[in-house]
């Protein structure tokens, strides 16, 4: 891959001259590079790259942020862009900087597994044959099971720790 350059206006410049190494000089907040970069240039191939993957995507988030990293290119600034896309402008920035740091891999949208149920099916009989049981059974002086004292039941006399908005969840 190519070296990148990222300029600053004056002639203090941010450069990423290997891959995964980015050299920040100290500024006050208000020329904070992060922010004031003027131009991220990329190769013809990496534009090529990038726009051949804007048009193979249906990820309308993944667009967005690929069309970010194109307009930075085209001298856009961090505003301009935020104001065009409706994201603030440290996203454009964590954008752009994904992209020096990993290349298009860094734009790529992470998705968050939903985690496995810690209510195994043994429990979930259970639960159900509860459920389907008088309370007063359990010594609940009631005829039908709320949610808070369905998880009671089920926390305090059958040791399976569920709470009341999980049991909503189920």
């Amino acid at each position: 891959m190519p070296p990148i350059w990222i300029t600053k206006t004056s002639s203090v410049s941010l450069q990423m001259h290997m891959p995964n190494t980015i050299q920040l000089l100290r500024y006050p907040r208000h020329h904070n590079p992060m922010y004031h970069c003027s131009k991220l240039h990329l190769t013809i191939e990496q534009k090529n790259s990038l726009k051949s993957l804007m048009k193979n995507t249906t990820d309308k988030k993944q667009n967005h942020r690929l069309l970010a990293i194109l307009q930075k290119s085209n001298g856009r600034t961090f505003k301009g862009i935020t104001k065009e896309h409706i994201v603030s402008i440290r996203s454009v920035q964590r954008w752009v900087f994904a992209y020096l740091e990993n290349g298009t891999p860094g734009l790529d949208i992470k998705k968050t597994g939903s985690s496995q149920s810690r209510i195994t099916d043994e429990n979930k009989e259970i639960m159900f044959s509860v459920l389907f049981n008088d309370p007063n059974l359990f010594g609940y002086v009631r005829n039908t099971w709320s949610l808070r004292s369905l998880a009671n039941c089920l926390t305090e006399e059958l040791d399976i720790p569920i709470s009341f908005k999980h049991l909503l969840r189920q």
